[in-house]
């Protein structure tokens, strides 16, 4: 989690991708973070329904968390954008 808000910060998306990613397979106690992280990392991809689909992700496994909270219009946007 650490590596790949760190990658984030250096502007290295595809590398915080794949570490979210991997942390997000292997489970643990910050997958709520890791979801954020990941939804994070393809928006800066410009992978947009990826994006969208980690965004519900997130809403859908932890509803009342504060980033599900924070994130709840963002698949809106993002839907809105696909053209959906």
């Amino acid at each position: 989690m650490s590596l790949g808000k760190l990658y984030m910060n250096k502007n290295l998306a595809g590398a915080a991708l794949q570490q979210f990613s991997d942390y997000l397979v292997a489970g643990g106690p910050l997958e709520e973070e890791a979801l954020v992280g990941r939804a994070q990392a393809l928006a800066a991809l410009g992978r947009r329904s990826e994006e969208l689909s980690t965004w519900q992700m997130l809403i859908t496994q932890f509803p009342s968390s504060v980033y599900a909270q924070a994130s709840a219009g963002t698949p809106k946007l993002l839907d809105q954008r696909l053209g959906n």
